[in-house]
């Protein structure tokens, strides 16, 4: 499988339903909605995997001034020491279908953003995991 940056609102969409199923499949408590997207996810950068056109794996980049900007940015305010170069890049919403797992999907999606990261000026990439 290839991975391919996401524009198409379509495709998007598809990608935000993507969130809820994968991570329905790990956390049984995950909140039964129907879609998973947030402010950050219209000025976000977002790759997929497809299988059969559909997207089954998924994630995203953002890029920020500040790590004040950035989502989830009172965990990386206590976490991160000062004086972190700028800009920085975020990620984001990883997501891996059932049945897609083991096939390295998360490594590609990794080695996509932290590249662009790179093209984008970016010295350091942060992100949280559960």
């Amino acid at each position: 499988m290839q991975i391919e940056r996401v524009t198409d609102a379509g495709v998007l969409e598809a990608i935000y339903r993507l969130r809820v199923t994968a991570w329905r499949a790990r956390v049984p408590a995950f909140p039964d909605i129907g879609r998973w997207s947030d402010e950050y996810d219209a000025d976000a950068l977002h790759w997929a995997a497809f299988d059969r056109g559909a997207p089954v794996a998924a994630a995203r980049l953002t890029v920020h001034d500040t790590l004040e900007d950035a989502p989830d940015s009172a965990i990386y305010k206590k976490a991160m020491p000062e004086g972190l170069p700028l800009p920085v890049g975020v990620f984001g919403r990883l997501c891996v279908a059932p049945g897609y797992g083991g096939l390295g999907l998360a490594r590609m999606l990794d080695d996509v953003r932290i590249d662009f990261a790179r093209r984008m000026g970016c010295e350091c990439v942060v992100g949280i995991t559960t």
